[in-house]
C-alpha cells in the first residue's frame, strides 16, 4: 500500500469543508444538525487535521478509535439513542483531553 499525506490531507479538508460549509456560508452543527455526535465529528475532523505525525503514531491510532466509536454511535442512535449519546459523550471527553494536551504542548 502506498502512503500519500499529501493526498490524505486534502481529502480530510475536503471532508471538513463538505460538513462545514453549506451556501458558502459556516454551518454548526455538522451534517445532521445540533447534537453530540455531530459535534464530537466535526471537533474529531479539527483534531485529524491537526495531526503531523505518521498515520501509526498514538495520536492517530486514539483519533482512529474515537471515530470508530463514532461511527457506532450514528450506527445505533435510533435503535439506542441513550447509548449513542454515551459513545458520543465519551468521543467528545476523549477529544478534549486530546485538543488540551495538544494546546499545552503548543505553549
Amino acid at each position: 500500500m502506498r502512503m500519500r499525506p499529501r493526498q490524505q490531507l486534502l481529502d480530510l479538508w475536503r471532508a471538513h469543508l463538505r460538513t462545514s460549509f453549506r451556501d458558502g456560508r459556516w454551518v454548526w452543527g455538522g451534517r445532521d444538525g445540533r447534537n453530540s455526535i455531530s459535534e464530537a465529528e466535526h471537533l474529531l475532523g479539527q483534531e485529524f487535521l491537526q495531526v503531523s505525525d505518521a498515520m501509526y503514531s498514538p495520536r492517530f491510532k486514539e483519533l482512529e478509535a474515537i471515530r470508530q466509536s463514532l461511527d457506532r454511535a450514528t450506527e445505533i442512535r435510533t435503535r439506542r439513542p441513550h447509548t449513542a449519546d454515551a459513545l458520543a459523550a465519551d468521543a467528545l471527553l476523549r477529544l478534549d483531553a486530546l485538543a488540551h494536551a495538544r494546546e499545552d504542548a503548543g505553549r
